[in-house]
């Protein structure tokens, strides 16, 4: 394969999202990066520059103007858990932006339309520990269609509406080419609302109604968006409104983008942005940094969970979660016929299963320090010897003591932050399976 992707003109190693989602994952895609940059790919038709490929001939929906926040202080979702127990530990080395410390905790938090809280979140248990901790968060606000193991801890839960009850416009998720115009269809039953019309009503009582809305309603400011997005793209010939209503989607010609393209073929007056204005193999800024996990020469370095960690003589299997066919992420978890499609096992080889006594379709118990994870097992050559995989998203399911009965990956995955972007690395765990 090393041979082949060399000595192919052009080549493209895809990347992905999966592979820095780990302890090394900033090394994995500098490293693809440096592979691309040494085969002579950057800035050719049918190369790859590595990283996840979103940035191509992807055409953007215009939106309002936001007003300045006088806050600037950002953190990194990795962070929230730690700002709401203790923000003097949420440093710039650890994440924190455009300041130098956190003037408070977090105590108040608004979760829309996510299932972040008590879910998607690693080391859920530590999560949940600050969530219900109320001398922490004094005061959450949860707007949903379903009740998700996030929102159930609310203290005000509001019933958003489903796209079908809204107006909206949707674009691709990556590179794609297209906009569809998702129309409200039905008006929301019971007691359902949506966050715009809500946060409407506040905006009104604080007092800058005017300010928020621009005296728009929902249908108007999707009018308004879609003007913004023609008059932006006068080459386009967008269609008005009035004809989107009737065709409901855009197609854009198609346009090959070549990233870095300018860059190769004239450095001088179009360098990289870098400091020395060229493609660094070696970094002097993370030679400054000093840090062992990204060294400033790219070479391997052993993952902490990872299958040369001392760990394993306690938890000897590495897990893994994928995305599945019957939903995204949690979405539609609890959807009956969606769960028939696929339902919540683990994946395990014959050779590890073998030596554990378990055998196809039996309850195992995961776990590892951070909590426990009981489902079925599906005993499989289709997964490694060494590691064990289960699909991500699941909806958590504790009982008393504790245990999860969902298959929920987060009750086994780490809070730690990757060392350099500040993301997570869920994908690295360590874990032992047994029969229950």
């Amino acid at each position: 394969m090393a041979r082949d992707y060399a000595n192919t003109r052009p080549a493209a190693l895809i990347q992905g999202w999966g592979p820095q989602r780990h302890n090394c994952g900033e090394r994995t895609a500098r490293g693809s990066t440096l592979l691309a940059s040494l085969t002579g790919n950057v800035g050719v038709k049918g190369g790859w520059a590595a990283g996840y490929g979103g940035i191509a001939s992807r055409k953007f929906t215009t939106g309002p103007e936001m007003p300045d926040n006088p806050v600037k202080a950002k953190i990194s979702v990795m962070n929230w858990v730690q700002a709401a127990d203790d923000a003097s530990k949420v440093t710039p080395e650890m994440g924190l932006k455009d300041a130098d410390k956190l003037d408070s905790n977090i105590r108040l938090l608004f979760s829309l339309a996510g299932n972040y809280l008590a879910n998607q979140n690693p080391d859920l248990h530590q999560a949940v520990k600050v969530l219900e901790d109320e001398s922490k968060i004094k005061f959450i606000v949860a707007s949903d269609l379903f009740m998700t193991p996030s929102a159930k801890y609310a203290d005000v839960l509001l019933p958003e509406t489903s796209f079908m009850e809204r107006w909206n416009i949707g674009e691709t998720w990556g590179t794609a080419s297209y906009l569809i115009l998702s129309e409200k269809v039905i008006k929301p039953e019971f007691e359902r609302r949506s966050d715009y019309d809500w946060l409407r009503e506040v905006a009104a009582k604080l007092g800058i109604e005017a300010e928020f809305s621009k005296n728009r309603d929902e249908k108007q400011w999707i009018e308004h968006i879609w003007q913004q997005t023609v008059e932006s793209m006068p080459d386009e010939n967008l269609p008005n409104f009035a004809t989107l209503q009737k065709t409901r989607q855009y197609l854009f010609k198609d346009r090959p983008y070549v990233a870095f393209e300018e860059n190769i073929r004239d450095p001088k007056n179009h360098p990289f942005p870098t400091p020395s204005g060229k493609i660094e193999i070696f970094s002097q800024r993370l030679y400054e940094m000093k840090h062992a996990e990204i060294p400033a020469l790219s070479h391997y370095v052993p993952a902490h969970e990872g299958p040369e960690d001392p760990l394993t003589a306690k938890y000897p299997l590495q897990l893994i979660t994928w995305k599945g066919k019957n939903r995204a992420n949690s979405t539609q978890y609890a959807n009956p016929w969606l769960q028939e499609v696929q339902t919540q096992k683990l994946w395990i080889n014959p050779q590890d299963a073998q030596k554990r006594g378990i055998e196809q379709g039996m309850i195992v118990r995961v776990h590892n320090d951070r909590g426990v994870c009981e489902i079925p097992a599906e005993v499989t050559p289709r997964i490694i010897p060494g590691v064990v995989a289960m699909q991500a998203g699941a909806w958590w399911q504790p009982d008393e003591q504790g245990v999860d009965h969902g298959g929920c990956p987060n009750v086994l995955s780490s809070a730690r932050i990757t060392p350099l972007a500040k993301g997570n690395s869920h994908q690295t765990m360590l874990v032992e399976v047994v029969k229950v």
